[in-house]
C-alpha cells in the first residue's frame, strides 16, 4: 500500500468517527418527549458507520502492521460506539408512555363505557403567575394516579415543562427514585404563594383603562378583573398566611 492509499483510508476513517460523534452529540442532547423514530434510524446508521469502519481498520492492519496507532485507534471508537449503543438501548426502553401530553377519560354509566373529552396537560415554561395550573392540575392527573410508575410521571413531567423549568432538573438521570427529587426542585423553585399573589396584586393594580362607549373593552376589563380576583381568593384560601396579605373580600365587595 503506497502513501496516498494510507492517508485516503485514515481520512476516511476520521470522517467515520467524526459522524459517529456527531451522532453522539445529538443523542446527548435528545428531549424525552421527542420523537423515538429518530434514534431508531440513527441506530441503523451506527450499525452501517461502524461496518464502514471496521473494514477501513482491517485493511489499514493488514497493509501496515507496523503501525501502532491503528489498535488505540480502534480501541477508542469502540469505546464511543459502545457508549452511544448504550444510551440508545437506554433511550428505547424507557419509552414515553403514549399520548405523552394527555390523559384519556372514560367512564361506565350503566354498563355503557362513556369516553370524555381528552384532558391536556399544561405546559409550564417558567411563567410564576402559571404555576398554580399547572402544579394542581400535574398532581390530579399524574401524581395521584396509581396506575402510573415514578419513571412515567418523570417522563410526564419533563413532556410539559420548557425554558427555565426544563433546564432546572434535564441533567437528572430518567430514574424511579429521581422523579420525586425532579418534583421537589419544581415545587422549591416555584411553588411560592405570596410572590405568586403579589404578582396577581400587580396586575389588578395595572388593570388597563376602558372606554366605557367600548363594550369588548368593558368585557376584557372585567375578565382580567375576575382572573386575578379569583386566583387571589384561591391562593388565600389554601394558604394559610396569605390571608391577612390579601384582603380580597374587601375589593371583592367594592367591585
Amino acid at each position: 500500500m503506497d502513501n496516498n492509499q494510507k492517508r485516503a483510508l485514515i481520512k476516511k476513517r476520521a470522517v467515520i468517527k467524526s459522524r459517529v460523534t456527531r451522532l453522539s452529540s445529538f443523542v446527548i442532547a435528545w428531549e424525552v418527549s421527542g420523537n423515538l423514530n429518530k434514534i431508531k434510524v440513527r441506530r441503523r446508521l451506527l450499525s452501517s458507520l461502524v461496518d464502514e469502519y471496521n473494514d477501513v481498520q482491517l485493511q489499514l492492519k493488514i497493509n501496515t502492521p507496523e503501525d501502532g496507532s491503528h489498535e488505540t485507534n480502534g480501541a477508542a471508537f469502540d469505546d464511543l460506539c459502545l457508549e452511544l449503543e448504550a444510551r440508545m438501548e437506554t433511550l428505547l426502553c424507557t419509552e414515553p408512555p403514549s399520548p405523552p401530553l394527555s390523559v384519556n377519560n372514560e367512564r361506565v354509566i350503566n354498563n355503557t363505557i362513556v369516553k370524555l373529552p381528552t384532558i391536556f396537560l399544561p405546559k409550564f415554561s417558567g411563567a410564576l403567575q402559571d404555576f398554580m395550573h399547572f402544579y394542581d392540575t400535574f398532581i390530579a392527573l399524574i401524581i395521584s394516579n396509581d396506575a402510573l410508575t415514578d419513571i412515567q410521571r418523570y417522563y410526564y413531567l419533563l413532556s410539559c415543562l420548557s425554558g427555565e423549568p426544563h433546564h432546572l432538573i434535564e441533567n437528572l438521570p430518567v430514574s424511579q427514585d429521581n422523579f420525586k427529587v425532579a418534583w421537589d426542585l419544581i415545587r422549591g423553585r416555584y411553588h411560592n404563594p405570596r410572590l405568586i399573589s403579589d404578582l396577581h396584586i400587580k396586575e389588578l393594580m395595572t388593570l388597563p383603562n376602558a372606554r366605557h362607549n367600548s363594550p369588548k373593552e368593558l368585557r376584557l376589563l372585567i375578565n382580567q378583573l375576575c382572573s386575578n380576583l379569583n386566583a387571589v381568593e384561591t391562593l388565600k384560601s389554601k394558604h394559610r398566611y396569605t390571608k391577612s396579605y390579601c384582603p380580597t373580600w374587601y375589593w371583592s365587595a367594592s367591585v
